[in-house]
């Protein structure tokens, strides 16, 4: 039983870490909304545009992207490419979906 608490307290642990996540890249996102349309504003009504921005939402994409994987992954919600799995025959395509749905 102390294993099966263990492991349930880890897996709460990641659950956090992963709405965390979640929460950091939808943050980055709107951060990234939030610097490019000061950028127009300072670029086409100031005459005055910036050097910081397009750095800085690039490197903020690449974070929020990675950042948001983590929920995703955690609800199996992630891009899957079904074109060859959806070719294969029925009993194929169940042991597959059997497997899938099994605890790893």
């Amino acid at each position: 039983m102390p294993a099966r608490a263990a492991a349930l307290a880890v897996a709460r642990v990641v659950g956090a870490a992963s709405r965390a996540a979640g929460w950091a890249a939808a943050a980055a996102f709107a951060a990234i909304g939030l610097i490019v349309c000061y950028e127009v504003v300072m670029r086409y009504v100031f005459l005055a545009p910036t050097r910081w921005v397009e750095e800085v939402a690039r490197l903020l994409q690449i974070y929020a992207v990675f950042l948001a994987c983590a929920p995703l992954v955690a609800a199996r919600a992630h891009i899957r490419v079904s074109l060859l799995t959806g070719a294969l025959p029925a009993a194929a395509s169940a042991r597959r979906s059997a497997q899938r749905r099994a605890p790893a």
